[in-house]
């Protein structure tokens, strides 16, 4: 299921980076995985094509989209701001 394909990913990223903060966001049209800044800058300097091609095709074998975007985290609107 795509809720177990998240979990996943998160996890997968999670002992492999030591994120802050990981997301996997599944997008009608693509897999968008969320990280802090220090961890991006991680990814970048491993190799991240390697991560891309796991992802995808875990995404592909439970019928998700195949491309997969890297991008900084953003808090949802689900979260209540003090104002």
């Amino acid at each position: 299921t795509a809720l177990t394909f998240a979990h996943r990913v998160e996890r997968a990223l999670g002992a492999a980076l030591r994120p802050e903060v990981v997301r996997c966001r599944i997008r009608q049209d693509a897999i968008v995985i969320e990280l802090d800044e220090g961890a991006l800058q991680d990814l970048r300097n491993v190799a991240a094509q390697g991560w891309h091609e796991r992802i995808a095709g875990l995404a592909r074998a439970c019928g998700l989209p195949d491309a997969i975007r890297f991008e900084p985290y953003r808090r949802g609107s689900a979260f209540v701001q003090d104002r």
